[in-house]
């Protein structure tokens, strides 16, 4: 008993033992199952530290190409100054080679100056002669029909008339009126001034002694003489100032016909119209039926203006003319950023042919290859379109791939660049710096005395030309169109890229990451192409070109069409910036590069200049302080420049202001103003 009691003891023992055996292997093999675990797992940490390392190896050979391609670049600046210099030093020994000769050549030179001269002055003295001459024949001629006109006419008591002869007498005087000259208008007013009077009786000395004035008047005006109903009749001249006045008048037209006839055509006219007004009214005002036809003249001649200036349908309706060039440039293919990635629209030109950029890459019609330096900005910090394409250059950090010159608004209409004047240009627009700053920039002081940079007109940098229209006709071909900022040019092929500022600023914000400052920055993300697309629309019909459409509208109803639209739209943007910090969310995008140009210039310009007048920005809480978050983004208020804004609009633009007399500046438009906290970004953390 006690021998199998210790047998089944003995075989519990070898149980446990095998139950032990077992247990030790599922340990063992979670062990192992943990080692090889572990293992995988270092391996996998080690392929991507190695994974890592190899990015960071093709990152360093990126750079090291940029770094070369930069270093190749200054070679060859350094080079084509080398050029330049040997240029000038050839030029200066053909110079002392040519100077005596050329002494020789300007004494010719002058002397051949002195005989134009003389010749000119022969050619003045015929001409006043043939002036004194012809001024004879028309006196002669204006006594001949005065002296019909009395005898067609007999002389009345100067009493009141019957109420049937001043009608006849009116009717006559505004036939006249419908079919005269300049002169004859003067003479036409005054008889109808004088048949509403009743006065039928004057001295006949007078009726000469006008038509000596008039004949005055139509020689400084190069107009024929008066005929027929034109002329005067005794009828007409009851309250005629002494003959004494018009003798005065006429000595004084003498005198101004003895100096050179070469003079400014507008301003003799004047003289005439001045002198033959005097002597009608003296120092009173003028009849209502001359003013009447002074408003329809000026009417007229500004209706011809605005035809030319700001082109118009039959309604009155402001058309703007379409851009000339469309081109884009395409990014290159190994770009990754995010901008690089967004949709860019391809706007193709069929006479474009396609070109290879210089990584090899071909590229399609209508489109040129992205390479640093090769392509070169203009603008003007005056002009809204060109003021977009300035923000997105200065926000991209542009300034080494894409070289800039800022133009100004000349005398002649053209935009200039400030050739010979240094970095800050003088006079024109932005050209208030206080100081140097960097290339193209001058310094300000800013809110609480700190520096503000700023950019203020350049020279041409890219050909030296003196106004942008020779760059324009520098392409084969020439060019015969209208000059507009902005404009993208190809300085490697002396071609337009584009000059429609809607695609500029795609260009500038997709095609240079690989060669900006700050190539992160998107403002154009592709998630938020739809609804940049539905803003661009409405901002560009309704407040783009919405405070054009009430400036230069030519009817009434025009105008009602456009102011309306314009601040309704304003309206809806204000309400909707009431929730959203940015028009498309929390993030800065080129529709709202596209209007702040627009409301940054409001106050200063289009609310006295193109009749905006409904509302100033300043009145809008959530359009204003949006307007100010956008001046205060780092980069921005550089490229602002409101008081040369105000020159240009109120000193260039002739035809909606006449006397260029450039009002005083809404104190809502000191950048002081601009400066002021917005505290925008609080809705930034709310849609966050």
């Amino acid at each position: 008993m006690r021998e199998r009691e210790r047998e089944r003891e003995r075989e519990r023992e070898r149980e446990r033992e095998r139950e032990r055996e077992r247990e030790r292997e599922i340990e063992k093999q979670r062990s192992r199952k943990k080692k090889k675990a572990r293992y995988i797992e270092r391996a996998r940490e080690v392929e991507r530290e190695r994974e890592r390392e190899r990015e960071r190896e093709r990152e360093r050979e990126r750079e090291r190409g940029r770094e070369g391609e930069r270093e190749r670049e200054r070679e060859r600046e350094r080079e084509r100054e080398r050029e330049r210099e040997r240029e000038r030093e050839r030029e200066v020994e053909r110079e002392r080679k040519r100077g005596s000769g050329r002494e020789r050549e300007r004494e010719r030179e002058r002397e051949r100056e002195r005989e134009r001269g003389r010749e000119r002055e022969r050619e003045r003295e015929i001409k006043r002669e043939r002036e004194k001459e012809r001024e004879r024949e028309i006196k002669k001629e204006v006594e001949k029909e005065v002296a019909k006109e009395r005898e067609r006419v007999p002389a009345y008591p100067l009493i009141n008339p019957a109420s049937r002869q001043r009608s006849t007498n009116l009717s006559h005087a505004n036939s006249s009126l419908r079919n005269s000259s300049l002169p004859c208008v003067l003479v036409a007013a005054r008889r109808r001034t004088a048949a509403m009077d009743g006065l039928l009786a004057p001295h006949p000395s007078h009726s000469l002694a006008w038509s000596s004035a008039v004949s005055a008047g139509a020689h400084r005006v190069n107009s024929p003489a008066p005929r027929g109903e034109n002329l005067p009749s005794n009828a007409a001249f009851g309250r005629l100032r002494p003959t004494r006045r018009l003798r005065g008048v006429v000595k004084c037209s003498a005198r101004s016909r003895g100096g050179d006839s070469s003079g400014d055509a507008g301003g003799r006219l004047v003289g005439a119209v001045t002198a033959a007004g005097q002597a009608l009214w003296g120092k009173g005002l003028p009849p209502g039926l001359l003013v009447q036809v002074a408003r329809e003249a000026w009417g007229s001649g500004w209706r011809v203006m605005m035809a030319q200036l700001a082109p118009s349908d039959e309604a009155g309706n402001y058309k703007r003319t379409p851009s000339a060039y469309r081109h884009t440039i395409q990014p290159p293919p190994a770009s990754t950023s995010a901008a690089s990635r967004a949709t860019t629209p391809t706007i193709t030109k069929s006479t474009t042919t396609s070109s290879t950029g210089s990584s090899g890459q071909t590229v399609a019609p209508g489109t040129f290859p992205a390479e640093p330096g090769r392509y070169h900005l203009y603008a003007a910090l005056s002009c809204p379109w060109a003021h977009r394409t300035l923000i997105v250059h200065s926000l991209k950090g542009l300034s080494s791939a894409v070289p800039l010159s800022i133009a100004r608004p000349g005398e002649g209409g053209l935009w200039e660049f400030a050739t010979g004047e240094g970095p800050r240009g003088k006079g024109g627009v932005g050209s208030r710096g206080r100081g140097e700053g960097r290339e193209g920039g001058g310094v300000r002081e800013g809110e609480g005395g700190k520096e503000e940079e700023l950019l203020v007109p350049t020279e041409d940098r890219a050909g030296g030309c003196a106004v942008l229209k020779e760059v324009y006709g520098q392409q084969q071909g020439g060019y015969d169109g209208r000059s507009t900022v902005p404009m993208l040019w190809d300085a490697k092929t002396n071609r337009v890229v584009n000059n429609e500022s809607a695609d500029i600023i795609r260009i500038l914000n997709a095609a240079f990451n690989d060669y900006a400052d700050n190539p992160h920055l998107d403002l154009a993300p592709a998630a938020l192409s739809q609804q940049m697309a539905a803003w661009d629309e409405e901002i560009y019909n309704n407040v783009n070109n919405g405070v054009y459409r009430c400036g230069f509208a030519t009817s009434q109803a025009a105008y009602n069409r456009a102011v309306t639209d314009l601040f309704t739209t304003l309206d809806r943007i204000d309400s909707h910036l009431a929730t959203s910090r940015f028009l498309c969310g929390p993030a800065l995008t080129l529709s709202d590069v596209r209007l702040f140009t627009t409301l940054v210039r409001f106050d200063a310009a289009y609310h006295t200049l193109f009749k905006c007048s409904r509302r100033k920005i300043v009145e809008y809480s959530n359009l204003h302080a949006y307007m100010r978050d956008i001046f205060q983004t780092p980069g921005v208020a550089a490229t602002c420049d409101i008081a040369g804004v105000r020159d240009n609009y109120f000193g260039q633009l002739f035809p909606l202001n006449p006397g260029s007399i450039i009002p005083v500046e809404p104190l809502s438009c000191n950048r002081s103003q601009l400066w002021k906290p917005h505290n925008r970004h609080l809705l930034s953390l709310s849609q966050a």
